[in-house]
């Protein structure tokens, strides 16, 4: 039997988050969940493949005319919920094209929606929690003929769920992705200094209960692999040409003493990389940034969210603005650059406290801003409280679970800032990168063509976005 996994061409609706002028690609790396499993699967004896389809750009009649080509017999697909009608489009594709394929979906959408993944017409099975395991079982499930909805974290039609599958505890056990298949040459950050760039995770889950996120709902709390097993993936990367990673752990620095260790063997490695990591301003002090700087850090990312302290703590963050402002500074001193997400029409936001966001972002003068309108996502607390208290009038996430619509657009929070919110994100961004002085800052701190070419494209787009408010 042969498998493969793809990644779908991501669709999103950027729109409903940022100004269109600012919501073109930032990254494109390929899906770290589909070749830890696309890796698994082929310890487990079968042959399996990657097609990333959205690196390569491709439309769903391609992409199913790869699969296709390929006679594969089993597909797995990774699915989240922004993206959930191009996955079915492509699977829609596949199903047309390989009546007898088997069509598995997996990812963070059937994790929190299995059962109505699964009753879809064009998936067989959808994987609820990690899917290392659940995967290759499926896999030798179908080669022996025995029941693929028998297997732990597995939905299937007309039958009861049983439970996502358990979180993997031993991250080491996951076998490294390996480099073949991997179209390496497509694989950039616009705020990286060179490319190709690769994903890593040195851990899984986060131990913080922030309301906006899904990750205290689906994630079993933060786990660690060993560094010599990150080590060794980052040998293996640098032994195809890369030397730039994004480090996608949730908080790179939740745990600061494995972090410290970490930083110290990656300052040891024979060949120099480049990284980036996320972080908060809680978790962070000149020692650790300065750790970072010796190992290779170039750029340091922060959730800010907000710059107003009440709302700050009302979505669990517990941070506060003058934190935010003293760890901008201290990794600014160790020769790091920042970039601070922040958030617009968080519940019960009024436009001061919006404003004050907006005051904050321009203030700190980090590298980069990604600013967003809150979108209230499934399975987080906020929309369960929005829901339960009324404001959120129906269950629309768990709608477009069951019944995907392609034009599906999901509502910014249902609160004051209803109408003004893109109005106030395109206003943030015209202030943040439209300044005299954080054109100077930019220009100063080229050092590549790579950067060069990201900031000219950057200054045009934005050009767009001053013009649009004229």
């Amino acid at each position: 039997m042969r498998a493969v996994i793809v990644h779908p061409r991501l669709e999103l609706h950027f729109e409903a988050l940022m100004p269109g002028e600012v919501g073109e690609k930032w990254v494109q790396v390929p899906a770290l969940g589909c070749l830890y499993i696309r890796e698994v699967t082929r310890q487990n004896g079968f042959e399996c493949d990657y097609l990333d389809a959205d690196a390569l750009n491709l439309t769903a009649d391609q992409a199913a005319g790869r699969i296709r080509d390929g006679r594969y017999d089993v597909i797995g697909m990774q699915v989240n919920s922004y993206n959930l009608a191009s996955a079915v489009n492509l699977a829609r594709k596949i199903r047309d094209a390989m009546p007898k394929a088997y069509i598995v979906a997996g990812g963070i959408h059937p994790t929190i929606f299995p059962k109505e993944t699964a009753e879809l017409p064009m998936f067989d099975a959808a994987v609820g929690g990690e899917g290392e395991i659940a995967f290759p079982a499926i896999m030798h499930a179908l080669k022996n003929g025995e029941d693929v909805g028998a297997i732990q974290g597995v939905a299937t039609k007309g039958r009861p769920f049983g439970g996502n599958a358990p979180m993997i505890q031993d991250l080491d056990s996951i076998p490294i992705p390996s480099n073949d298949g991997l179209p390496l040459t497509h694989y950039w950050s616009a705020l990286a200094r060179s490319r190709p760039v690769m994903p890593m995770m040195t851990s899984r889950g986060c131990p913080f209960k922030c309301t906006f996120c899904d990750r205290p709902e689906v994630d079993g709390g933060l786990r660690l692999r060993s560094i010599e097993n990150v080590i060794d993936e980052i040998e293996l990367r640098q032994s195809v040409g890369v030397d730039e990673f994004c480090f996608y752990d949730d908080t790179f620095t939740a745990n600061k003493r494995r972090a410290m260790r970490l930083c110290a063997a990656l300052a040891e490695l024979p060949r120099k990389i480049r990284f980036d990591c996320r972080s908060r301003v809680d978790t962070s002090d000149d020692e650790m940034f300065q750790s970072l700087k010796r190992a290779g850090c170039d750029r340091v990312y922060f959730g800010v969210e907000s710059g107003d302290p009440d709302i700050l703590h009302k979505i669990r963050k517990y941070t506060t603005p003058d934190q935010v402002k003293d760890a901008v500074r201290a990794a600014k001193r160790s020769g790091l650059r920042t970039l601070g997400y922040f958030m617009i029409g968080l519940p019960d936001e009024s436009h001061d406290q919006a404003q004050r966001t907006i005051e904050l972002a321009c203030e700190l003068k980090t590298d980069f801003a990604l600013i967003e309108l809150f979108i209230p996502m499934p399975q987080t607390e906020a929309y369960s409280d929005g829901l339960r208290d009324g404001l959120i009038k129906h269950d629309y996430w768990r709608a477009q679970a069951t019944d995907p619509d392609p034009k599906f657009v999901p509502p910014a929070w249902p609160g004051g800032l209803l109408d003004e919110g893109q109005d106030l994100v395109r206003e943030a961004y015209r202030r943040f990168y439209m300044s005299p002085s954080y054109m100077v800052r930019s220009l100063f701190q080229i050092r590549s063509y790579e950067e060069f070419r990201q900031k000219v494209h950057g200054f045009f787009r934005f050009l767009k976005l001053k013009a649009s408010a004229a």
